[in-house]
């Protein structure tokens, strides 16, 4: 107990150097992320996701975030979106450890297991605790209402993932569009030219009437077209397997392929999604 007084003090009285210390972590895992995110879009350019735009969002949150921590200005208020952003990285981080995710992209290209940014969560989440500076009255009562409005719209967005697979599709039945797929952007992981990479995705059908997937991108390098045709009931779902062989002629780095299929609504668009990989040198 003595040593751990010792070490909380500590702590609190380097507190300036430890809130720019997770303002610089913040930073980094930011411009990781646009690195990769970079990476990604300029290999397509005709199709946006949902995924793409929502980790766009993140990083411009992180910036922002990150320059807050560093100037070291409204700390409460500072210190209340710190705590409330961490939060949401360690339990969306810690669900994807639970769910067996291989890498979160917490930090872009940087591969890492969820339970690597899971422990880097709790530890910023502890050293907040621990720094945590006095509240002002009035910015004090504002800095809570504005976080935990932040941690209820996060709530939800966490739960729309858990119950559709990701917040892309649950906005899609929100706006009462008919199909949607889930994850909208899939993670193959990596490998090496020549291997054969697979992975399942969900297509859901939200309409009152039943449906059938009759295409789907079938070339060289991508087969989704394995399970088709396949009947899909009204407000059901379906999985349908996708395989991609790592072509020879990539340049080692991330990459991505856009994948569609048609359903037999042809007044409907295909539906698309991003699959996502990492090609070994």
């Amino acid at each position: 107990m003595w040593l751990a007084k010792r070490l909380v003090d500590w702590v609190r009285s380097h507190s300036a150097v430890f809130s720019r210390m997770l303002g610089v972590l913040l930073l980094v895992s930011a411009g990781l992320k646009f690195y990769g995110l970079n990476a990604i879009v300029s290999n397509d350019l005709s199709h946006s996701s949902s995924g793409s735009w929502l980790q766009a969002v993140t990083i411009l949150w992180e910036v922002f975030l990150g320059g807050s921590l560093l100037i070291g200005r409204n700390q409460f208020v500072v210190w209340c979106a710190s705590v409330m952003t961490f939060g949401v990285f360690w339990a969306f981080s810690g669900y994807l450890g639970l769910i067996g995710r291989a890498t979160c992209g917490c930090f872009g290209v940087v591969e890492a297991s969820p339970w690597v940014a899971f422990t880097v969560d709790s530890l910023a989440i502890v050293t907040l605790l621990v720094i945590r500076p006095k509240p002002t009255t009035l910015r004090g009562r504002w800095a809570i209402l504005t976080a935990a409005t932040a941690v209820c719209i996060a709530l939800l967005g966490i739960l729309g993932t858990v119950w559709y697979g990701s917040v892309g599709v649950a906005l899609t039945h929100l706006r009462g569009e008919q199909y949607a797929i889930s994850p909208d952007v899939l993670d193959l992981g990596g490998g090496y030219p020549g291997d054969a990479l697979t992975a399942r995705v969900v297509v859901h059908n939200f309409s009152d009437r039943d449906t059938l997937l009759v295409g789907g991108t079938s070339d060289c390098s991508c087969v989704a077209t394995n399970d088709l045709p396949l009947k899909i009931p009204a407000g059901g779902s379906a999985s349908v397997s996708i395989k991609v062989t790592l072509p020879r002629a990539t340049t080692p780095g991330v990459s991505s392929k856009v994948v569609a299929f048609q359903t037999s609504d042809y007044t409907r668009d295909p539906l698309f999604l991003r699959v996502n990989f990492t090609v070994y040198p």
